[in-house]
């Protein structure tokens, strides 16, 4: 069960990862450490350097104190608080005396030391998708918590997501406004080149003024092109960087941005995936999986997988598409106007 408190409201209206944090990973790596049983609320439980903390941190440089810090239970939430160490606490880069954990937060032991990502299961479901359009390997895993960070600031700080890669990108945009949002929050898109779709077709609403789109888009998701703008796409910008916006901004590039100009703001870049062979049958078998549960039904068969390999890897949007018509197809046992149906598509458009 998670507790919002009221100065968590703003937060909670953005970012749908509310629920009880169970564990801490250390940034960039995969190891974990669980958090206790909320059932020692009474204990002293303590994180430092000294072989009888709960948690035993070792740092090179010497920035973790014997008894760092104490971890303890509070209206029905965990706590942490500094313990008068000698380079402090840390909450996404600020030093704190204390504060409460919330899924996502970046917890640091002093400045340039060990910081470890408070997690919960559903951060953890948002890190494995992200961990899915970048990289499971190690080389990739500090790329992995970037992006993780670059999404939790544009959903929790309203702020704006530059998403770059080949292909589709405004797919790969509302499946993470589905991951950090939800599927009830308003997702519209902004391509003055996008084209209209058929009316039976369920496809994400597009806009030619950028203003309307932000009134229709409050709580949830603008989906813009760098490369094709809107013509009020200045002031659009300019409105969702209000503090009162309360609308997420991801603009899509097939661009990297230039390393030697000052950043946009939050960037997620996508790997091709002519750097990443070995993994595409992962990749298809978990758009499979992804597919499979929200039709509630169907399977990509090893035949599918292996075709999508073959014919339909030069994107991530192209594996999720394809996967997803393949499943429909083998719910519906083949029936293509059925499967239409089912994806919400032209019955033209099913090839």
């Amino acid at each position: 069960m998670s507790v919002v408190t009221s100065s968590d409201t703003a937060s909670a209206e953005e970012w749908a990862i509310i629920d009880e944090p169970d564990r801490f990973r250390e940034w960039g790596t995969s190891t974990t450490y669980p958090l206790p049983s909320p059932h020692l609320a009474d204990a002293t439980i303590t994180i430092g350097s000294s072989s009888d903390c709960w948690l035993q941190l070792s740092h090179p440089k010497n920035r973790i104190s014997r008894r760092h810090a104490r971890l303890l239970r509070s209206g029905g939430r965990w706590k942490l608080g500094d313990l008068d160490s000698k380079n402090g606490i840390m909450l996404d880069g600020a030093r704190r005396s204390s504060f409460y954990l919330k899924p996502g937060d970046e917890v640091g032991f002093g400045p340039g030391g060990i910081v470890l990502i408070v997690e919960s299961p559903r951060l953890v479901q948002l890190r494995e998708f992200l961990a899915r359009l970048i990289g499971w390997s190690e080389a990739r895993q500090a790329d992995v918590d970037s992006a993780l960070r670059a999404v939790r600031i544009a959903a929790t700080r309203r702020g704006s997501l530059l998403l770059c890669g080949v292909g589709g990108l405004v797919l790969i945009a509302r499946l993470l406004h589905s991951h950090t949002l939800g599927e009830k929050r308003p997702f519209v898109v902004c391509d003055p080149d996008r084209r209209r779709a058929e009316p039976d077709v369920r496809a994400a609403v597009n806009y030619d003024d950028g203003l309307a789109a932000l009134q229709d888009a409050v709580g949830g998701t603008i989906c813009m092109w760098r490369e094709r703008p809107l013509p009020d796409f200045d002031l659009t910008v300019e409105k969702v960087r209000r503090p009162d916006a309360r609308v997420q901004l991801v603009m899509c590039s097939q661009q990297a941005p230039d390393p030697r100009l000052p950043p946009v703001g939050p960037t997620i870049v996508l790997p091709p995936l002519s750097e990443r062979v070995s993994e595409l049958p992962r990749i298809v078998d978990e758009f499979g999986r992804d597919a499979s549960a929200s039709l509630g039904g169907g399977e990509l068969t090893a035949k599918g997988a292996e075709w999508v390999v073959r014919h339909e890897s030069s994107n991530l949007s192209r594996i999720a598409t394809a996967t997803r018509r393949l499943v429909a197809l083998n719910k519906v046992g083949n029936n293509r106007p059925r499967a239409a149906s089912l994806l919400g598509m032209a019955k033209s458009t099913l090839g």
